[in-house]
């Protein structure tokens, strides 16, 4: 089992391909912690079976490798994000394109003053430290605008990032204009450490010597997409160098006499030169991209070829992917709380179970087909496809933009498990969890511990005054009570804080507040005016114009899933009511000055007086603090489960509803794929668009829902190939042995055709008008 992990590995001809096989039978590999990393080794069955666990409460990004485990893959815990491009990863630690005018700064006379990062998590920009380096004054390059470096009048150009990265993987589109005996590409600032030119300036320097960047290659460079011994500088020309740091102190090819050894892949980057003046870069920058780890072969081939295409006006490689994410033959578990985000990226698995949530943060869309058995209960969101075929049991809710594929088998429509994400918690506070409440010996709340793992063990009480644990605080369910006893000034102190400082970006309050406590805190950053608080009574909430709320102009805050943003909310006194904020990265560029901003950088957030303005009365059922900004969806989500539990389903003696719902439910898609049947077992509604696809197939036979179905007021049926059914004659689309509410709105794909859209009874059907023959 390994913690945070930022696995790539070496790929270099003596060292060999770093991977994880199975020394034993039943072999599990245990990878995550709270914070983020990324797993790009291959994985396969040795010994024995090999499985893959994601654990741990942050995300672990999953480029492609050589995966052909057959051992399960589960997403225990926070979220496994698929990353098909590695430009848009945690990889990247900086980005430079000459192409976009508007990452410069210049000064009057058009030279530049600094170079801003396009992407990357480590440098932000270059700035001039020497001579006047220009953008946009020399020849383009396939019709791209370049960075020029030189030496005028003994001085040489020269600009140095603003912070060090670590140099794994790094790509350089640059064109000599003159050549310079040891010319400085790109190195470490002030030292002899980086990639040159050779000596007679005929060639790129290729020894692995201790003042190289380049540890892969000894002799030989990747130059143009292929490893070459002969890297000739070709004046006026434009190439692109990728260098790979496989290892730090790592004995390599001797090229001056003795023991080199290589550097550490830690330098702060410098271009134009990097130790001497003297040994500077006449010619141009076009692109540069560093990755702190080394990229795999596909995913090389993928930036170079993009470098390729843009700059030098072709392709490099014919073949960019053969590798995937997920072997095929495994069998995929996301387990609730859990997320497993696609990233535009399709996968094919043996099979599917679980609750948590299959989510898609890219617009490009993707689908899971599973081959085998799917026995899933949880959210598919976003633009998502789930392929099941054979016999499945499907409870999850499909979200708007998802659709479900099913190419045969029956199929049971049951219900799936509502779960909030748990990667990123700061906190997740329930008093449906009577274990979760610690009291004193006068019912006191002392503690009340997070439900599962987080940042913080919980909210713990300060001060003299303290919460009450009420069995039916919150309209008949239980909740934590904040009580009207006042302080010598009037003011009610109740008070529970974090026992750990962390940046909450998001929270979600379900709540009833009761008694009238001018600008009384409900939840907001300890002894700092920032957070939720009372207008002039108890049944409000401030909008964002006295300054004071956590959530500033713009960003996200609702009640009862509605989004409301800057207004003023009326909650109405004892009325349950869920409330949420979250700070839109979008509308904070420098989301750390917010924080701090908030105080969140320094000081623990707290429900009811975190602040001098006193507590609210009233009682709090549950609490979710996440030290992220959740995406749209994650928030209906735990919106939809906050409202359920606290506002629809009722309790039974004290104990909370099942942590569910049905499935199906309308805003979800439905595809009948090829020439498959289908079966669904329990009831179906529907709020998207009902498919029929011939493609494949030369009939069709019908799906059909043993329960009843439930017809959104817009949901309309579109009909795809349809000229590869037989003219003349008719097929049962669909039926349904329960009731039906509604009907379809509309039929798309009919038009030209002699194919009609008809209904009878609880059945639908597809006709056509035939051919008519007339004899004389």
């Amino acid at each position: 089992a390994f913690g945070s992990v930022n696995a790539a590995g070496a790929s270099d001809d003596k060292i060999g391909k770093d991977s994880v096989e199975a020394s034993a039978a039943g072999a599990e590999l245990v990878v995550g912690n709270a914070a983020d990393g990324t797993f790009a080794l291959p994985l396969a069955d040795g010994a024995g079976t090999l499985a893959f666990t994601k654990t741990g409460a942050g995300t672990l990004e999953l480029p492609r490798a050589a995966r052909t485990n057959t051992g399960a893959t589960t997403v225990a815990q926070g979220t496994l994000k698929l990353v098909d491009d590695p430009r848009f990863s945690k990889s990247l630690a900086y980005w430079f394109d000459a192409s976009r005018e508007e990452d410069f700064e210049k000064d009057a006379s058009g030279v530049i003053t600094k170079w801003k990062a396009r992407g990357g998590s480590a440098v932000s920009a270059f700035t001039a430290k020497a001579g006047s380096p220009t953008w946009g004054k020399t020849g383009k390059v396939n019709g791209h605008n370049v960075v020029s470096t030189r030496s005028v009048d003994g001085t040489a150009d020269q600009l140095v990032a603003d912070a060090k990265a670590t140099h794994r993987t790094l790509f350089v589109v640059a064109r000599v204009n003159s050549a310079v005996a040891m010319g400085g590409l790109i190195g470490d600032s002030g030292r002899d450490y980086g990639q040159r030119l050779n000596g007679d300036a005929s060639q790129y320097e290729t020894e692995s010597g201790n003042w190289t960047i380049e540890t892969r290659n000894a002799g030989g460079l990747r130059m143009d997409g292929a490893v070459k011994k002969d890297t000739a500088v070709d004046a006026g020309k434009p190439h692109i160098l990728t260098l790979y740091h496989d290892r730090d102190d790592w004995a390599t090819t001797l090229s001056w006499g003795g023991t080199s050894k290589t550097g550490s892949a830690e330098l702060l980057p410098a271009i134009g030169w990097y130790k001497e003046s003297a040994r500077h870069f006449d010619g141009d920058y076009c692109e540069i991209l560093c990755f702190d780890r080394v990229l795999s072969e596909s995913e090389t081939r993928l930036v170079e070829n993009y470098l390729a295409e843009k700059w030098l006006g072709r392709t490099v490689h014919e073949t960019v992917d053969p590798d995937g994410h997920l072997s095929a033959e495994t069998t995929l578990h996301v387990a609730a709380g859990a997320t497993l985000d696609l990233n535009g990226c399709p996968v094919t698995v043996a099979a599917l179970e679980g609750s948590g949530t299959i989510t898609n943060s890219s617009a490009v869309a993707a689908t899971v087909t599973v081959t085998g058995k799917a026995a899933f209960d949880g959210v598919v969101g976003g633009p998502v496809t789930l392929s099941v075929a054979g016999d499945s049991a499907v409870g999850a809710r499909f979200d708007a933009g998802a659709t479900l594929v099913v190419a045969g088998g029956t199929v049971a429509a049951g219900t799936h498990v509502l779960a909030p994400p748990t990667n990123g918690l700061a906190y997740w506070c329930d008093a449906g969890r009577r274990e979760t409440i610690l009291l004193n010996a006068s019912n006191c709340v002392t503690g009340w511990l997070s439900r599962v793992s987080s940042s913080a063990r919980g909210l713990f009480s300060a001060g003299s005054q303290k919460p009450t644990y009420g069995e039916s605080s919150m309209d008949g369910r239980p909740g934590v009570s904040f009580p009207a006893v006042e302080d010598a000034n009037g003011v009610p102190t109740a008070v529970l804080k974090a026992d750990k400082t962390s940046p909450v970006q998001t929270v979600f309050l379900a709540l009833a507040a009761s008694q009238t406590v001018n600008c009384a805190g409900y939840w907001g950053v300890y002894g700092v005016d920032r957070g939720f608080r009372a207008g002039n009574s108890a049944a409000t909430v401030e909008g964002v114009s006295g300054g004071v709320r956590y959530g500033g102009a713009g960003d996200y805050v609702s009640l009862d899933g509605m989004v409301c943003r800057d207004d003023a909310l009326t909650l109405g006194a004892g009325q349950v009511r869920v409330l949420a904020t979250r700070l839109d990265p979008a509308n904070h560029p420098d989301l750390a000055a917010v924080l701090a901003d908030r105080g969140s950088d320094k000081n623990p957030t707290a429900l009811g007086a975190y602040t001098y303005n006193g507590a609210f009365v009233g009682a709090v059922g549950e609490v979710v603090a996440y030290d992220r900004a959740l995406t749209d969806d994650e928030m209906m989500r735990v919106e939809r489960y906050l409202v359920a539990k606290w506002k629809g389903a009722a309790w039974t003696d004290g104990q909370p509803p099942a942590e569910t719902e049905p499935a199906f439910a309308p805003s979800s898609g439905l595809t009948l794929a090829g020439a498959q049947g289908a079966t669904f077992t329990g009831d179906v509604a529907l709020g998207g668009t009902f498919v029929i696809d011939a493609q494949g197939g030369t009939t069709l036979e019908p799906i059909v829902i043993k329960g009843n179905l439930a017809l959104g007021e817009n949901v309309r049926v579109e009909v795809r190939n349809i000229g590869n059914l037989k003219r003349g004659a008719h097929y049962e689309v669909l039926r349904v042995e329960g009731s039906v509410t509604g009907d379809f709105a509309a039929v798309a794909g009919l038009d030209n055709s002699r194919w009609f859209w008809r209904r009878t009874s609880n059945k639908w059907y597809l006709k056509s008008a035939g051919m008519a023959v007339i004899l004389r």
